[in-house]
């Protein structure tokens, strides 16, 4: 693309050089300025200026081919360049759209918590138990106890109540009137957080593995696509748009993710992290993936990419249809519960 550039370049110079020059000796302009009135020789003079009119002409007719020629592979070059942005960034779209997410029906904090006392609590038993086997080699049974009573490690359920709460106070008046015995409640919301936590350990199970791709991703075609662009006009601004609004979020996102895969690694060998720490990792990726509004979760840094590579398509050939932009209801990833009785409603009063 420089090499492209930089023909088009001496080849107009030269265009203009050779067109100036000939036009000046062959016209007789030099007269106007009273160039070479003084020159003595008249003969080597008429020789001198015929041998530069054919200079010039021949300087102006094939620096001229030349500047066609170039100025079109040029503009071939120009446009495969940008095209190559495209496809590069393309490629890495599609690993992007296989991304899985996770959205809880209650506050994060609330899942987190849970996740994180439930892994707590097996390794307290594992703890545990491994502790009594231990103690059954004490000769002394009543100092055996006491001793496992002052160091043996907790159980609580402190996270798994108060999520139990929030889940009871969201729940339908109608389903709280079928159970509203307190065992048939109990069992009630035990079934509930049952389903939640499989739910959502599942779910973030599979986010993990969907990050962990990112591990084979490489930039290295995308920077080279870019290093190759090089314009003749509005070579800067275009390229520092294209740096800051493509290429450098590109490739920003994907080293986030693989900074973070580092944890989801370790947890995969099991060699550490539990799930509240991983939900945490995966929730801060996905602030940094997605939006929402009242209703509902979208993909909106494929929204945002997926536009700015249209303005490349519109770098290369000058325009766009504007449906090629793209409307971020279609990066849709999942709706927030409630949301079809608050359209019912909006519906009603309209």
């Amino acid at each position: 693309m420089t090499s492209k550039k930089w023909t088009v370049i001496i080849s107009a110079y030269l265009t203009v050089l050779g067109l100036v020059v000939f036009t000046f000796f062959h016209f007789g302009i030099y007269r106007y300025f009273h160039i070479l009135e003084s020159y003595p020789n008249r003969e080597l003079l008429s020789i001198w200026k015929g041998y530069v009119i054919t200079i010039s002409s021949g300087v102006f007719t094939s620096a001229f081919v030349t500047l066609l020629v170039a100025e079109s592979d040029y503009l071939y070059g120009r446009r495969r360049a940008l095209e190559n942005i495209y496809y590069a960034s393309e490629d890495l779209q599609r690993v992007f759209g296989k991304i899985k997410y996770i959205f809880p029906d209650e506050p994060i904090e609330l899942v987190s918590n849970l996740l994180g006392e439930i892994d707590g609590n097996a390794r307290s038993e594992e703890y545990n138990l491994h502790f009594k086997e231990q103690l059954k080699n004490f000769n002394d049974p009543d100092g055996a106890k006491k001793l496992y009573d002052e160091c043996h490690m907790p159980i609580t359920h402190d996270a798994q109540n108060k999520f139990k709460e929030y889940i009871w106070e969201h729940t339908e008046e109608k389903i709280k009137k079928d159970y509203n015995d307190p065992q048939m409640k109990k069992d009630y919301l035990d079934s509930v957080c049952k389903k939640k936590i499989e739910q959502y350990s599942e779910q973030l199970d599979n986010a993990m593995k969907s990050y962990v791709m990112f591990n084979e991703v490489r930039t290295k075609e995308l920077g080279s696509t870019y290093s190759e662009l090089n314009f003749i006009f509005a070579n800067k601004s275009i390229r520092q748009d294209i740096y800051n609004k493509l290429y450098r979020k590109q490739v920003e996102q994907i080293n986030m993710i693989k900074q973070t895969n580092f944890h989801f690694n370790l947890y995969f060998e099991g060699k550490g992290g539990n799930r509240a720490v991983m939900l945490d990792f995966v929730w801060k990726l996905q602030e940094s993936l997605t939006s929402e509004d009242e209703n509902a979760y979208y993909r909106q840094y494929m929204y945002e990419v997926d536009n700015e590579m249209v303005q490349v398509l519109v770098y290369a050939n000058g325009k766009a249809n504007e449906s090629e932009f793209q409307d971020k209801k279609r990066y849709l990833i999942t709706t927030k519960p409630g949301w079809m009785e608050r359209m019912m409603q909006v519906q009603s009063e309209e």
